[in-house]
């Protein structure tokens, strides 16, 4: 492909200064088919990139799936991260980078909120007079030539569908009054209930902190999500933060002011980096933990590099749950041997499989008569003695 400059002088030479195609052709060194090639074009070239390959995690692919969908059916709190995958495939042999991991990881999930946003539902028929919905929009209007935003209250009846809306200057307790009363006389009644959402959506992007803010408040997301973007739902009793169609954080709403709600299993993943951190981190200051691993916290961070040592600990509890590690951190306190390798080792004990029972002997294969044990018969084997 040539160059535009090059195609620009083209026509330039023939459209505008009437030079033949020939001499065009033997002065630029190129063919003539070439140079009526381009004299014909309407649209300038353009020029495409191509796709760049992506790297491949080969036959490891198919073992991160399957470790994505085992996770998928595990609490939250115990699915792995992108790196922690990226981890457990290098202890498998892979040797690609985490790059092609965390995009893998990232179209799963994408894969999987379009499979849950495109799912069947049942369809709903409602009685007429039985319901109506309410909620609000936020609309841009131009009012004398300028632009301002406005709140409108939606009304549909459940029955007809029928719609009615009311514009307002904002949200406020005594508007939602009016536009219920205007509703009601436009539809010639009232239904019997009304349906309303039970959250407000705020878009939103999470900070480096891996928190969203909401009402002079910040609320933790999962490590992972730093500085992607989100959406907020806030209700009368929790925050929700939703993420491609999945909730990845669930909190308590606080009506304080300057607040900091955490949740220290969202800041795990940082701890596998930093472990330093788990003794002044906001997240893990007031941290209430079990109190058997309570107490090997304390003992561990009286110790050198007892930080890293307990973050081992952190991460089995994330993978094997509270109630085995409890169990094993207490065997541990027990026996006053306090380590990440002892309580580890408790714990995969306890993992263990139990030892299959002895089975029943039939008795149809039970022998009449048992052998006795006599060693003089080997005596006979070895034949007279003879002296030399």
């Amino acid at each position: 492909m040539l160059c535009m400059e090059t195609v620009a002088e083209i026509r330039r030479r023939h459209l505008v200064d009437g030079e033949p195609i020939s001499g065009i052709a033997r002065e630029l060194r190129l063919s003539r088919n070439i140079v009526k090639k381009y004299l014909h074009q309407t649209q300038p070239p353009a020029y495409r990139r191509r796709e760049q390959p992506k790297p491949k995690l080969g036959n490891y692919e198919e073992l991160l799936v399957h470790w994505l969908e085992q996770d998928g059916q595990r609490p939250k709190r115990q699915r792995r991260t992108a790196q922690r995958l990226f981890e457990d495939l290098q202890a498998q042999g892979y040797a690609g980078g985490y790059d092609s991991v965390q995009r893998a990881v990232k179209a799963w999930k994408q894969s999987r909120s379009r499979l849950v946003s495109t799912q069947a539902f049942i369809p709903l028929v409602f009685p007429a007079g039985d319901a109506a919905q309410f909620d609000w929009s936020r609309e841009q209007v131009e009012l004398d030539g300028v632009v301002q935003t406005i709140k409108l209250a939606h009304f549909r009846l459940a029955h007809s569908r029928q719609c009615f809306l009311v514009a307002y200057p904002r949200e406020t307790q005594e508007m939602v009054f009016d536009a219920h009363d205007r509703a009601f006389a436009f539809f010639g009644g009232v239904p019997t209930r009304m349906i309303f959402d039970g959250y407000f959506e705020h878009p939103c992007r999470a900070s480096s902190t891996c928190t969203v803010a909401y009402d002079r408040n910040r609320y933790s997301v999962p490590a992972e999500y730093a500085g992607a973007r989100v959406s907020l739902r806030a209700s009368a009793e929790r925050i929700v933060v939703v993420a491609e169609g999945e909730q990845i954080a669930a909190h308590a709403r606080s009506f304080a002011r300057d607040r900091l709600v955490l949740d220290p299993w969202h800041y795990l993943p940082l701890l596998e980096r930093k472990p330093g951190a788990l003794r002044n981190g906001a997240p893990f200051v007031q941290w209430e933990l079990p109190a058997p691993i309570a107490a090997v916290k304390d003992k561990l961070l009286r110790q050198p590099k007892g930080d890293r040592a307990f973050v081992e600990i952190l991460l089995a509890l994330r993978e094997h749950g509270s109630e085995l590690l409890c169990v094993a951190c207490e065997l541990a306190l027990e026996h006053r041997t306090v380590s990440a390798a002892v309580v580890l080792n408790h714990v995969h004990r306890l993992k263990a499989p139990l030892p299959m029972a002895p089975l029943e002997r039939p008795e149809h294969l039970s022998l009449v008569h048992e052998p006795q044990a006599d060693c003089a018969r080997y005596d006979q084997l070895r034949g007279p003695c003879h002296e030399p």
